[in-house]
Parts: structure tokens; sequence; C-alpha cells
């Protein structure tokens, strides 16, 4: 759900939501009007709040796993895409991969 494409643009995201938080912290009461922009702005950045985006990592990262292990989930199923093994085939019945 909140899950990006790539683990290094989530990481970017959140470089640029923490360092726009940490500025309306420090900025808040100099420039309040400012600060409430820059925390929205962060909001919008992170896709929520700071929580929200570390889910939004680990669902990267196992997103990013899967792909690299050829496995992609489909509703309740998990099937492989392919496999790059020599004599490998797949069973009919429950169409998983036979290595032999």
């Amino acid at each position: 759900m909140f899950a990006s494409r790539t683990v290094a643009g989530h990481l970017m995201r959140g470089v640029i939501g923490a360092a726009l938080i940490a500025w309306a912290l420090s900025h808040q009461s100099s420039d309040p009007g400012f600060a409430a922009l820059a925390g929205i702005a962060a909001l919008v950045a992170m896709r929520g709040c700071p929580l929200c985006w570390t889910m939004g990592l680990f669902e990267t990262i196992g997103q990013s796993m899967r792909i690299r292990r050829g496995i992609r989930r489909t509703g309740q199923t998990v099937r492989a895409i392919s496999c790059t093994r020599a004599g490998c085939r797949r069973n009919g019945a429950s169409d998983e991969l036979l290595h032999t």
C-alpha cells in the first residue's frame, strides 16, 4: 500500500521528508506559516506519517526481495516466474516447479 518501486526511491522520499520535518521544527517559532507548510510537504513526501513511511520501507524491501528471487504474489498463492536450472519442469496439478 505504501511501497515504492525501488528502495532507493523510498529512502530518498524519507530523506526529503525528514529534512522538511527538521526544518519545520527548527523554524516553528520564527516562521510558523512556513513551518506548517513544510510539515504538510513532509507528509506528502513521505506519503503519510513517519510510521506509514516505515511500513512502506518494509513493504518495498520485501517486494524487491521477492522480485530478486523470481517470485510474484498473485492473490493467496505464490508462484515462481521462471527457473534457470537445467532440467526444470512444471508440475501440471499444482503449477509448482520440479527440479530434476
